[in-house]
């Protein structure tokens, strides 16, 4: 099992904290680094409006990105939408 990113733990860190911009600015990073929890994590982030606007576009296209590099998390994200 790959240890989380660094991206990835610093934007849950900053969560915990109530930093929630920070926190999605982490999970941006790391999306764009190619980390696919970041990716996951940041569509949640638009989901649900968590340091970002809500904005459900985004979420799905970033879900679907996921789904096209046969991450699974992109199954759990799709399933939520509905």
């Amino acid at each position: 099992m790959k240890e989380p990113s660094i991206h990835f733990r610093k934007g849950i860190e900053a969560g915990i904290h109530g930093l929630l911009e920070e926190s999605a600015q982490c999970f941006a990073q790391g999306h764009e680094q190619g980390d696919l929890e970041c990716s996951a994590e940041l569509a949640i982030c638009y989901r649900v409006g968590v340091g970002v606007p809500r904005d459900f576009n985004e979420f799905y296209r970033l879900a679907r990105e996921l789904e096209q590099k046969d991450c699974p998390l992109a199954h759990c994200l799709l399933a939520s939408a509905s």
